[in-house]
């Protein structure tokens, strides 16, 4: 973490720990654990999907990142909230 100059201040291992967790939620990076039990954490892989949905961008409204969403099982995904897509 020194070495690749990471943070201004020395992080203790806390920190760190608090670091990754966040890295891993925001899917920046992959978490695996080893023979012995340790964690370790790689670059996340991009995901992309094959498709030929042209309709996609007109199906979308211009607001759609700004509005709470209700899909037909009642699930809501909330403005801002992270959803993958490419564009």
């Amino acid at each position: 973490m020194e070495q690749a100059n990471v943070s201004k201040v020395k992080l203790n291992e806390e920190n760190v720990q608090q670091l990754m967790r966040t890295l891993l939620f925001d899917h920046l990076v992959e978490e695996a654990e080893t023979e012995d039990g340790k964690m370790i954490y790689s670059a996340a892989r991009r995901v992309s999907t094959a498709s030929d949905f042209k309709w996609w961008s007109d199906a979308l409204s211009t607001d759609f990142h700004f509005r709470t969403i209700k899909f037909e099982d009642g699930v809501f995904l909330a403005p801002h909230e992270p959803h993958y897509h490419t564009a």
